[in-house]
């Protein structure tokens, strides 16, 4: 299929890559195969943009300030720019610098303003922004120019005001997604700026073929029981998942950490399992898919 750079959350984003599929798929003998044949495709990325984050903060500016360098965290938590991962696609929105005095603002060039990489191997990975602030300048009036000139103005150039940043940001990377109208699993080839391995990529498509034939089920109507380490949206990632390796009772199971100790392969993000746990195993067996799948 036609190469595709990301799947973002966007409805434009699905239908083009749906369209590439299809285009694919149906070209190929898995149609025969069907109610019970699922297309796997795939993609660089299944990254999730938040745009136009605004920050600020306060700074002085002017000949001799130093450049600012910031970190770009939320509610503690480190957030990488959108950089390198859609052509015609950055991080950069806007900036100025709002003097405190007069009120008055300085746009703040791109060029001014640089993304710093949280690890030199991977160059796109950028958490921090630094920012060239000794050059800013404010317009002055006429009669400021001219007091200037004569040693009347006791205007200072070094200012005091705020930074105000606006940018794109990662909101989060998929693994991987299991649609729901139809027989259609797509897997990312990269995450975090880097290719992820065959091993990575087969630990997604188990999980994703799970959601496929049901898993997690949360015991409503004919569905298998609700497992007892299930855990949804509410409680970290996106969508029904398996907690098993982990306390029960969690606010989260999202934190840095969980990943390593969680032991299922519905897990919610990729954690090096290939297989269904022991709470997972029998809801597994139970799901019916004896009518197969609608071809996407």
């Amino acid at each position: 299929m036609d190469h595709i750079e990301n799947i973002s959350n966007s409805d434009q984003d699905t239908k083009d890559f749906k369209k590439a599929a299809r285009k694919a798929f149906f070209s190929s003998p898995g149609t025969t195969k069907k109610p019970y044949v699922v297309a796997v495709a795939y993609t660089d990325h299944l990254a999730v943009m938040d745009g136009n984050i605004q920050l600020s903060w306060n700074q002085t500016v002017g000949p001799g300030a130093p450049d600012r360098t910031i970190s770009i965290t939320n509610d503690g938590e480190w957030k990488y720019l959108w950089k390198g991962l859609v052509t015609g696609e950055g991080w950069f929105v806007s900036a100025y610098f709002e003097d405190k005095d007069t009120g008055q603002q300085v746009p703040i060039d791109e060029s001014n303003c640089t993304a710093v990489p949280s690890n030199n191997a991977y160059p796109d990975r950028c958490n921090k922004v630094k920012i060239k602030v000794d050059n800013i300048k404010l317009k002055l009036s006429a009669a400021t120019k001219i007091g200037r000139f004569f040693g009347l103005s006791s205007y200072n150039p070094v200012r005091e005001g705020k930074i105000k940043l606006t940018i794109n940001w990662v909101n989060r990377f998929r693994g991987g997604l299991s649609y729901s109208d139809g027989n259609l699993i797509s897997i990312c080839t990269r995450a975090f700026w880097q290719s992820e391995d065959t091993d990575e990529m087969n630990q997604t498509l188990i999980h994703e073929m799970g959601h496929k034939v049901g898993m997690m089920p949360d015991g409503t109507g004919k569905k298998p029981d609700k497992t007892e380490t299930f855990y949804d949206s509410s409680k970290g990632h996106v969508g029904t998942h398996c907690y098993k390796g982990l306390p029960d009772g969690e606010v989260k199971y999202n934190k840095p950490g969980d990943g390593a100790s969680s032991q299922c392969v519905m897990y919610g993000a990729t954690n090096g399992k290939s297989a269904f746990c022991d709470k997972c195993t029998p809801a597994v067996r139970k799901q019916d898919i004896s009518k197969g799948w609608d071809l996407f």
